[in-house]
């Protein structure tokens, strides 16, 4: 049993953690979306290897075409935040670099915020 006076701190930092993180993957995928808008390949293999290259895709290439088999895109298969020097790469030549640090800052001080939080809830054990 927990005491709800003690975990209402928690659940406000967890609905501002979410809402954090959705900010970062709109943005996100923004980033990808801009930066493979003007990309073109001739192949789904060529596709898969360049999300390779750059490092922000964990899928295999059968993975890959399954995936676009499903209705996936090559935006849609990259995990950017795999690689974040790529994704501060790119969203720097979009011009949103401070924009994007800042989400990843804020991020990290609520989850410490909501570490502490965690601990200072009161759970009371039934017998």
């Amino acid at each position: 049993m927990v005491l709800r006076s003690s975990d209402s701190e928690s659940k406000r930092l967890s609905i501002s953690a979410k809402s954090t993180q959705t900010a970062i993957s709109d943005l996100v995928r923004s980033i990808v979306v801009n930066h493979f808008a003007d990309f073109t390949a001739p192949t789904s293999k060529a596709e898969h290897a360049e999300l390779v290259r750059l490092d922000i895709t964990n899928m295999t290439y059968r993975q890959y075409l399954d995936h676009k088999g499903r209705g996936g895109n090559i935006c849609t298969a990259a995990t950017s935040l795999r690689n974040r020097t790529w994704l501060k790469t790119a969203a720097e030549q979009m011009n949103i670099l401070e924009r994007l640090e800042d989400l990843f800052e804020k991020s990290a001080g609520t989850e410490q915020q909501q570490k502490l939080a965690a601990e200072k809830i009161v759970r009371i054990p039934l017998r």
